[in-house]
Formats: structure tokens, C-alpha cells, sequence
């Protein structure tokens, strides 16, 4: 088998962002929603010796959550609109041009996606 790049591309474009993101909201929101900020802070404070202030509070209640939800949301969006393309290696041309092409691009297919 001949596809060490196809799935270099794949797992480049599907193991890293949307997994990772996904994982990082739940765990904010278990933290801060499901644990409860005020228990969570008391915590911090026993171990650090300082009481986070409001600001630290609201990001990890507010902010945080939205802001990785609405990267979520992007990067859905562009996956649906945008599919990911890789280069598939198409044969060497011999000739002197200047306009050579090696590769072209080509989509995914549908099992990639589920």
C-alpha cells in the first residue's frame, strides 16, 4: 500500500483540532458548571494560598465556554462547506517545462468523514 501521505494528511486534519477542542469545552464546563466555580475556587485557594478574583471566575464561566464553542462551530461549518483535499502523487514528467505538475488535488473519500 501506497498511502503513507493520504493518512498523514487525514490524521493531520482530523486528530488535532476538533477532538482536542471538543474535549477541552466539556472539560470546562464540567469544571466550572458541573463542579461548581465557587467549590472549584475554594480548591484553588487551598492549594495556592489566593482566592481567584471575578475576572478569573468569569472566564472560566463565560467566556471560555463561548469562545470554544464558537470555534466548535466554525470549524464544523468549514468542514462541511470546505471539504479537506490532499495532494495525490499523479506520475514524473520527463519534459523540460516549467508548468510540471506531480501532484493534483483530490477529495476525501466519504468514509473519511464518518
Amino acid at each position: 500500500m501506497q498511502n503513507g501521505e493520504y493518512l498523514v494528511t487525514l490524521f493531520d486534519n482530523f486528530s488535532a483540532n476538533f477532538p482536542l477542542m471538543l474535549v477541552a469545552f466539556f472539560e470546562v464546563i464540567s469544571i466550572s458548571w458541573v463542579y461548581g466555580i465557587n467549590r472549584f475556587c475554594t480548591e484553588f485557594q487551598q492549594m495556592t494560598g489566593y482566592y481567584p478574583n471575578i475576572i478569573w471566575r468569569m472566564l472560566w464561566l463565560v467566556i471560555t465556554p463561548l469562545s470554544l464553542l464558537a470555534i466548535l462551530i466554525y470549524t464544523l461549518v468549514d468542514q462541511l462547506t470546505n471539504p479537506i483535499k490532499y495532494d495525490a502523487f499523479v506520475g514524473c514528467n520527463l519534459t523540460n517545462s516549467s508548468d510540471v505538475t506531480w501532484t493534483e488535488s483530490e477529495n476525501y473519500p466519504v468514509w473519511a468523514w464518518i
